[in-house]
């Protein structure tokens, strides 16, 4: 089942320090980064060794309780500039899953930001970690008329196991 559901993918991302480097090009400044895991959730997503055998566990309420989870570390991410998820322009977020989308689209009225995690679930699906970089690259892709101006806001998010969100906040 776990084979099914989640697809295959690598992905990678250069992270650098600005130290020396003024020069060099660069996509978006990491301005802060949040993460929130809820112990009370361990059960709904991840791994279990069965009898020598990796075996997925996904509960079905897994869009439901990813929800607060990624809520929290939005407000987190955005609290110091006293800023709203309405002014982010661009969202770069792990599809989980149809469901985890539609929820989020439906409380931050997300729209066409969500566009590139749209794609990459329907061509690609989830593969787990490696998914929001494919999104970040789409993203990159279908925007590259439009490059983000100088200091535009993106948030990006990621969801994993034990039930867990990561965000970080870019700056362009």
């Amino acid at each position: 089942v776990g084979n099914a559901i989640f697809a295959d993918g690598a992905s990678a991302a250069i992270v650098r320090a600005e130290a020396g480097l003024a020069n060099a090009p660069r996509l978006a400044r990491l301005k802060k980064f949040s993460s929130r895991s809820n112990r009370e959730l361990i059960g709904y997503m991840g791994f279990q060794n069965a009898e020598g055998r990796l075996r997925v566990l996904l509960s079905r309420e897994v869009p439901q309780a990813v929800l607060p989870l990624a809520e929290e570390v939005i407000i987190d991410l955005l609290s110091d500039r006293k800023l709203s998820p309405a002014d982010v322009s661009r969202w770069i977020v792990h599809p989980g899953g149809r469901r985890i989308l539609e929820l989020m689209d439906d409380r931050w009225k997300l729209g066409s930001r969500l566009e590139s995690s749209w794609h990459i679930l329907a061509n690609f699906g989830n593969m787990s970690s490696a998914t929001v970089l494919f999104v970040l690259a789409d993203h990159l892709k279908r925007h590259a008329a439009a490059a983000p101006k100088e200091g535009e806001l993106g948030i990006m998010l990621a969801m994993g196991p034990g039930l867990s969100v990561e965000g970080v906040l870019l700056e362009f």
